[in-house]
């Protein structure tokens, strides 16, 4: 890839977002290397952190579990999804027993949004609000502060807990963003949660039902905000309104951030947006050639994600058991990448190829193990079976990127196979049999309307499909291609 985000140490770490009118995508570069990518657009934002003013639609007991109606959102009705762990007593902030001690029907109250809707699943939400700032989570129902496992200092940690008690009721979970800051700037930080909280109890009373009544930034500002640390060499940005408003939010939250904004214009700009666009594509094909010439393959299926590693050409110079350990470190770490940069999540099974030794698979886990560690999602790896096969957990937050790239095939709805041209023809002529040994005067002349894929294969057999009419029911068949017709289809005329 041509893009090169900083030339001089392309070890660093950078940001590039690029904001259109219908669109933002945020790429994390580390030197020419795509870590991270994320799209938003205006008709499918994010919904994570924005709170709602809803109501209780249904209250099921034996779930534990309650459906939220949260109102229209982006268009459309939205019903969340309450579990009895996100559900807290108001009275005494303790989480009930059974929902049924603090949930009834009709009931209304504040949820936020955990975790965006997945398919047909509707949102999860919680009754636990947290409010993110740039340097804590403040969680007005809460009463035990925390503090990011990042910050290791036994000082800064002390100090940070000891903020945290001197500050305004609630609890405050500090993020690894407050490392080094000064007590003035937290005081500040804490008031701006503080009033936005505020915010959110004063806009109540004039809600007539469910409503929106606080809505998390864009994108790249949610980013910005989150995850722009100390290692973090620059943030380019192709957009001068963006970059303006991005300005805007590091003065008065963060000044020491302003200094790593670059705003890219001309030449510059086009070069480091088509890199975002390239790599975008690249995420929606299911192969990733490996430095030796081996290669992996992602398959996303109903309930989980599958990856199968081969050698494919690379044949080694050595012996094959070093040739297949080479392959598979290769893999393990491609493959962490690529659940990453994909956003792959829930369960992922990776067939990695067959070892003798036992030392080879130790060697390859401790590999995979060490590759997902800098995922900012928890993974968790099992150990391989006999068979070779080694499951993955990670933690899901929002759709796999590929939702936002593609769709499921309208042929064959996302099972990579359709209907080979021949199965089409003979299911045809069975639905010719069927009417013409069922009816009383059947038709004597059809003529078949089918795909030109179908209508391809038909030309080259033509003439035994209408000697095989001809002879068995002394019918005429004539085909007309139509590319509106389904793949695996036809439509049959009369006459």
């Amino acid at each position: 890839m041509s893009h090169k985000p900083t030339s001089q140490l392309n070890t660093k770490l950078e940001w590039h977002f690029s904001q259109s009118a219908l669109e933002t995508m945020a790429g994390l570069w580390r030197g020419t290397v795509l870590q991270e990518l994320h799209i938003e657009r205006l008709t499918t934002r994010s919904l994570v952190g924005n709170v709602y003013w809803a109501k209780i639609t249904r209250v099921l007991p034996g779930l534990g579990a309650a459906f939220v109606d949260m109102g229209c959102v982006q268009g459309s009705p939205m019903v969340g999804f309450l579990q009895l762990q996100e559900v807290i007593d108001l009275k005494t902030l303790q989480r009930p027993e059974k929902i049924t001690d603090v949930l009834r029907e009709g009931q209304q109250l504040l949820v936020q949004v955990m975790k965006d809707p997945v398919g047909d699943k509707g949102p999860k939400v919680s009754m636990q609000v947290a409010l993110a700032g740039r340097y804590a989570v403040f969680s007005p129902h809460r009463t035990e502060h925390g503090l990011s496992q990042k910050i290791t200092d036994p000082q800064v940690r002390a100090q940070l807990l000891d903020w945290c008690a001197r500050s305004p009721a609630g609890a405050y979970i500090m993020r690894t963003a407050a490392q080094g800051v000064d007590e003035a700037t937290w005081k500040r930080s804490v008031a701006a949660l503080h009033a936005r909280w505020e915010e959110i109890q004063d806009a109540i009373p004039n809600l007539n039902g469910p409503a929106c009544v606080y809505q998390e930034p864009n994108l790249a500002l949610r980013l910005f905000r989150d995850s722009v640390l100390s290692d973090m060499h620059r943030v380019v940005v192709d957009d001068a309104a963006l970059y303006a408003a991005l300005q805007d939010y590091a003065v008065t939250e963060s000044p020491e951030l302003s200094s790593k904004l670059v705003l890219l214009s001309g030449a510059e700009r086009l070069v480091a947006r088509r890199a975002l666009w390239a790599a975008g594509r690249a995420i929606t094909t299911p192969e990733v050639t490996l430095p030796s010439g081996g290669k992996i393959v992602l398959q996303k299926t109903e309930a989980l994600w599958v990856i199968d590693v081969n050698t494919g050409a690379f044949v080694g110079k050595r012996q094959v058991g070093a040739t297949l350990l080479k392959t598979n470190l290769e893999a393990a770490t491609a493959l962490a990448a690529q659940i990453r940069l994909r956003n792959c999540a829930g369960v992922i099974v990776v067939d990695f190829i067959d070892m003798e030794h036992a030392e080879d698979r130790e060697t390859l886990m401790t590999h995979l193990t060490q590759a997902v560690r800098s995922d900012p999602q928890k993974v968790q790896v099992y150990p391989m079976t006999e068979l070779g096969l080694v499951q993955l957990v990670r933690r899901r937050v929002r759709e796999p990127l590929d939702a936002a790239l593609m769709d499921s095939c309208a042929h064959c709805q996302g099972r990579g196979l359709v209907t080979a041209p021949e199965a089409v023809c003979y299911e045809l002529l069975h639905t010719i049999a069927e009417e013409q040994e069922s009816e009383p005067e059947p038709p004597k002349s059809y003529r078949v309307r089918v795909h030109p894929t179908t209508y391809v294969w038909i030309q080259r057999h033509l003439n035994e499909l209408q000697k095989a009419a001809q002879q068995r029911w002394q019918v005429t068949l004539t085909f007309v291609a139509d590319p509106q017709c389904r793949i695996d289809d036809t439509v049959l005329l009369y006459g």
